[in-house]
């Protein structure tokens, strides 16, 4: 062979050798791009999961479907029925629902609770705190109203507290205040027997 050719063969070669390394890198490439596109897919997967989240959450996924009122005591018992005597107190506890009629899970309010009484002299309510306090002889509605619409849905709910008179307590027993003794004299017992 000819210096010529040798060169041209070695220039071969070399290009040969070129080509071999820049496929071999491009298949390092294209190993990097698919872990690369697998990590992507991973990402927006978990991305769509978020946003079908977020989205459930705005649609009403998860939001409150209905309300209740109930009442208790002043330790905490319900009060089934809602019924006090006058001077004392209940309190109106309103609860949103996951599921329809008060069932599923208790949710927490979406927005502040206001509480208004149907006879606001005999049975007033704190609106704020929903304790009603029994002032004369009635059966109100009391209504808690959750200001924040869900799905433009306004809930409340309702529950009637019945006001009695206080029973007052029966007289206390009346004490002699004199009395009369007869006495009869025995007309035996004046004749001795001997």
């Amino acid at each position: 062979m000819s210096n010529p050719e040798e060169n041209r063969l070695d220039e071969i070669l070399r290009r040969v050798k070129a080509l071999e390394q820049d496929a071999a890198a491009l298949r390092q490439d294209d190993i990097t791009l698919k872990q690369n596109l697998h990590l992507c897919n991973e990402q927006v997967f978990t991305n769509a999961l978020y946003l079908e989240t977020i989205l459930g959450i705005l649609q009403g996924s998860g939001a409150a479907k209905s309300a209740t009122l109930t009442f208790v005591d002043s330790k905490g018992n319900k009060l089934m029925p809602a019924s006090i005597v006058v001077g004392q107190t209940a309190t109106a506890v309103y609860t949103e629902w996951s599921g329809p009629s008060g069932t599923g899970t208790a949710l927490p309010d979406a927005g502040p609770v206001t509480f208004a009484s149907s006879d606001p002299t005999n049975a007033p309510v704190d609106p704020n705190t929903g304790i009603v306090t029994g002032v004369g002889p009635t059966t109100a509605m009391i209504t808690g109203t959750d200001a924040t619409p869900i799905n433009g849905v306004t809930f409340s709910a309702s529950d009637t507290v019945t006001v009695s008179a206080v029973t007052p307590p029966p007289p206390p027993p009346v004490a002699a205040q004199s009395a009369t003794l007869v006495l009869t004299a025995n007309p035996l017992a004046s004749k001795r027997v001997r």
